[in-house]
C-alpha cells in the first residue's frame, strides 16, 4: 500500500528511514548480527517482486501455484507488478511516468495492464498507454493489445471525476455512506479542495481511484471506499462494497494499433482540432483565392506545388465546406475518423452543405 501510495522505491526507501523501519535484526548461528539496517532500494524491488507473498513460489524463472495462503491480496499485487513495470527501463522512463496521470491503475478487459511510453516525431512528444506485453515485446496467442493516447483516457477520467466530486451527496449515497446535512458544507469545500490535486497527481488520485478498465463500449473506474470515506472525513459500512463503479459511455474505435475514445455521439473524447486538416482548410481557400483572379490554372498551380491537378481539385473543395463545418473542425468536433486523408479523397466532400453534415458532423442523419 505504501509503495502503491508513493509510487516510487526510492521515496518508499526515504520514508522508512525516516520513520525508523529497517531490516530485522537476527544473529546468525555464528553469533554474527545480521540486518537493524536500512531497506536499500534493491531489497525493496526484491520484496515488492517476490511472488511468495501473493501465494506462489518462483523455482528457476517460473512461478508456481504454492501450498501457502496469501498474504497480499491478487488484486493489489497486480498493482504493484504494473507500476514497476511502467518504471523498469529506468530514469528515462520515469520521466514519462511522472507525468502520465493513470500509472499502474490503467487495464484492459483481460486484466493487462498497460504502461506509459512516450514517441517523439520532430519536436513533438506524443504519450501513449500501452499493453505491457507489447511494449516488452511478447505478444501472448492472438491478442493485440492496445495503444490509447494518454490525453484521451486522462481527459476521460478527469471528466468523471470533476463531475463525481461535484455532487458528493450522490457519491456518498453511490458508496453507501451516511452524511448529515450539517456536514455537507464541508464535504463540498474538502471536495473542491482536492480535485484539483487529485487530477495531476498519480499518487493524489490512486488514493480514490483503485482500477480503471477499459472496456469497448465504456470505461469502468473503480473509486476505493475507504478513499472516498477519508475524503469525506464519514466512517464506511461494513455491510458496503469496497469499490464503487463509475462508468463513462466511450467507446473504442481502431486505427492501426492506436484505439481512439468516442463518446456515444461520436465526437472524439478529446476535443482538439486536427492540424492537418485546419492547414488543408487554409491552403484550400489560399488556393482558391489565386485561382479565383483568373491569374493562373489549375494545371499551372499543380506544377508550382509539385502536385496532381486532381489533389488541386480536390482540396480547393474543402474551401467550400459548410460554415459550421469550418468551425467543428475548428473546435475539435468532427465526427471521430474523419481527418485530412479522408476528406480529399476523391467524391470525399458533397456538394450540398446538408448532405456534407451528414458526412462529417457527430449526430447528424439524413
Amino acid at each position: 500500500a505504501r509503495y502503491l501510495e508513493l509510487g516510487n522505491v526510492r521515496l518508499v526507501a526515504e520514508q522508512l528511514v525516516a520513520e525508523g523501519i529497517g531490516a530485522p535484526l537476527r544473529v546468525s548461528s555464528k553469533g554474527q548480527a545480521i540486518g537493524g539496517c536500512p531497506l536499500t532500494r534493491g531489497q525493496l524491488n526484491y520484496i515488492l517482486k517476490n511472488p511468495i507473498y501473493a501465494g506462489n513460489i518462483a523455482h528457476k524463472g517460473t512461478v508456481h501455484p504454492g501450498n501457502h495462503d496469501a498474504i497480499i491480496e491478487r488484486e493489489k499485487w497486480d498493482r504493484v507488478q504494473a507500476r514497476l513495470a511502467a518504471n523498469v527501463q529506468g530514469e528515462r522512463s520515469a520521466r514519462v511516468s511522472s507525468t502520465s496521470l493513470l500509472t499502474g491503475l490503467l487495464y484492459d478487459a483481460d486484466r493487462e495492464p498497460l504502461v506509459p511510453v512516450h514517441a517523439r516525431k520532430a519536436k513533438t512528444q506524443y504519450r501513449y498507454y500501452v499493453s505491457r506485453f507489447l511494449q516488452h515485446g511478447t505478444e501472448p496467442g492472438a491478442r493485440t493489445g492496445m495503444r490509447i493516447p494518454a490525453r484521451e483516457i486522462e481527459q476521460v477520467v478527469r471528466q468523471e471525476l470533476t463531475s463525481l466530486m461535484g455532487d458528493p451527496l450522490l457519491l456518498a449515497h453511490a458508496c453507501g455512506l451516511v452524511i448529515t446535512p450539517e456536514m455537507l458544507a464541508q464535504i463540498n469545500q474538502d471536495c473542491a479542495n482536492a480535485l484539483p490535486e487529485m487530477l495531476r497527481s498519480n499518487a493524489k488520485l490512486a488514493g480514490i481511484v483503485s482500477r480503471i478498465t477499459i472496456r469497448t463500449d465504456r470505461i469502468d473506474i473503480e473509486l476505493a471506499l475507504a478513499g472516498i470515506s477519508k475524503l469525506f472525513g464519514v466512517p464506511a459500512s461494513h455491510h458496503s462494497e469496497q469499490t464503487f463503479t463509475q462508468s463513462a459511455s466511450v467507446r473504442l474505435t481502431r486505427t492501426g494499433h492506436v484505439v481512439r475514445l468516442v463518446h456515444d455521439n461520436g465526437v472524439a473524447a478529446l476535443k482538439q482540432a486536427d492540424p492537418s486538416l485546419v492547414r488543408l482548410i487554409l491552403k484550400a481557400r489560399h488556393w482558391w483565392n489565386e485561382l479565383a483572379k483568373g491569374e493562373i490554372t489549375i494545371q499551372i498551380l499543380a506544377v508550382r506545388e509539385g502536385v496532381s491537378a486532381s489533389y488541386i481539385t480536390r482540396v480547393v473543395r474543402l474551401a467550400f465546406l459548410a460554415p459550421d463545418i469550418v468551425e467543428a473542425i475548428l473546435a475539435g468536433t468532427m465526427r471521430a475518423g474523419i481527418d485530412g486523408v479522408t476528406m480529399v479523397r476523391t467524391g470525399a466532400v458533397p456538394e450540398d452543405w446538408d448532405k456534407q453534415r451528414m458526412r462529417f458532423l457527430s449526430g447528424v442523419s439524413g
